[in-house]
């Protein structure tokens, strides 16, 4: 290992530029579960998950305009491809235009070349556009032409606030400190090393870089312990605010991240694929929210916290679907509860119970390759071979960017076949 030997405040340091050149560079691999790191997302871009917020959507009151939708981020775009066939499913198809962004354009050109939305009419139910949170003023469209946001019904952040840069402070005898980095690093300074990097913190006097939310982080500073570290993402805040200025009087933001992680905890990152995922401080958020007026609801659960933000306080309609969708009946839990139960039925003969859990799993979802995957290992089960062969045929089409292992699984069954023949011939 050798020293950096500089210091940077966590904003600026080294590991941002790197994971932002990461993402860039590798593209829509990054999703590839051919990457041993490859970023997960199966939760958020689950089509039960994407299911849950169009009924929230249903909720909005909108004349005869269209839904006016943003997703922010999109990566490997599957939760948008969900979105709008749960749309069809709720007849809202040809009432929405849904805006799929995203900061890297190499990965929004991928999506379009790989025909991900096949089923769907371009600039009528949906269209690409270029995206940095940074700098949404310079938002594009999929020509580089300029292409202004505004009058929104919903802007989905799923897994994309814990992409941009944050500063941390420490409250030290009642007065706010900002954190100084100093990196140690491998001397290849290679990506894949980021997991290895070493931080130590200097104490700096806090200085009021971020101007605008000053009197803010100090307002809420009461609340903290002395020598507690506060992760302070005002580029998350300064996202935020913008895109409010977007959204209509009843629209709304809907925020899926990371659940929040120990804020005392030495290292204040986590790193998939040589791509960054930094803390996200949720009740932060949550404070920012209260201090500009507007109205909060949060749910957290061992996959995901959850956000949803709008300027004034929704119908009771609105919230009585947040409770179905999100404390009652959460399908996106359910969604990772039965792909963990159905791994349990290995052998053939567990295939009366798998068949009883798989119809729990097909009326959740019904659209995606995790559904035709194990329709397609059913029909393996009881030997139905040609049935089989369909629904592995479908899901392999399904499985854009192999973020399913339909591939290992498919393997089986050519073994059944070729064990079948064996016995045949004999």
């Amino acid at each position: 290992m050798t020293l950096s030997g500089e210091i940077y405040s966590f904003e600026e340091a080294p590991l941002y530029q790197k994971s932002a050149e990461t993402y860039i560079e590798t593209g829509i691999d990054i999703f590839d579960l051919k990457n041993k790191e490859a970023i997960p997302n199966v939760s958020t871009s689950s089509y039960p998950h994407a299911h849950s917020i169009v009924k929230l959507l249903k909720r909005v009151k909108r004349s005869d305009k269209k839904y006016r939708i943003l997703e922010c981020g999109a990566g490997n775009g599957i939760f948008a491809r969900h979105f709008l066939f749960a749309c069809k499913k709720e007849g809202l198809l040809d009432k929405v235009e849904y805006l799929i962004s995203d900061f890297n354009f190499r990965i929004v050109k991928d999506l379009r070349s790989r025909n991900l939305y096949q089923e769907f009419k371009e600039n009528v139910h949906f269209k690409y556009l270029q995206l940095d949170l940074l700098k949404i003023e310079e938002c594009c469209d999929i020509k580089s032409k300029p292409y202004e946001l505004e009058n929104l019904d919903l802007v989905i952040m799923n897994y994309c606030l814990h992409t941009l840069p944050c500063s941390i402070y420490k409250k030290s005898s009642g007065q706010l400190e900002k954190l100084y980095i100093e990196f140690l690093e491998h001397s290849d300074r290679q990506v894949q090393v980021l997991k290895e990097f070493w931080m130590e913190e200097k104490k700096v006097r806090f200085e009021a870089k971020e101007k605008k939310y000053r009197d803010f982080i100090h307002s809420i500073a009461d609340s903290y312990k002395d020598e507690q570290k506060i992760h302070f993402n005002f580029n998350a805040l300064e996202s935020l605010d913008q895109l409010f200025e977007k959204l209509n009087p009843n629209g709304f933001i809907y925020i899926s991240d990371i659940p929040t992680m120990d804020f005392d905890s030495k290292i204040s990152y986590r790193a998939f694929a040589g791509a960054i995922a930094y803390i996200i401080n949720s009740q932060l958020i949550s404070n920012f929210i209260e201090h500009k007026n507007y109205w909060d609801y949060i749910h957290n659960d061992f996959i995901l916290y959850k956000h949803i933000l709008s300027k004034s306080e929704p119908s009771f309609q609105f919230k009585k679907a947040l409770k179905e969708n999100f404390e009652l009946n959460n399908p996106c839990v359910l969604f990772c509860e039965m792909i963990s139960a159905m791994k349990i039925f290995v052998s053939d003969q567990s295939h009366r119970a798998y068949k009883a859990l798989l119809n729990e799993f097909i009326s959740i979802d019904d659209v995606s390759v995790y559904s035709k995957l194990y329709q397609a290992i059913y029909y393996m089960k009881i030997k139905n071979f040609k049935k089989s062969k369909e629904f592995f045929d479908q899901a392999e089409k399904e499985n854009f960017f192999n973020t399913c292992p339909v591939h290992q699984h498919r393997k089986k069954l050519d073994l059944y076949i070729e064990r079948e023949q064996l016995l045949k011939n004999l």
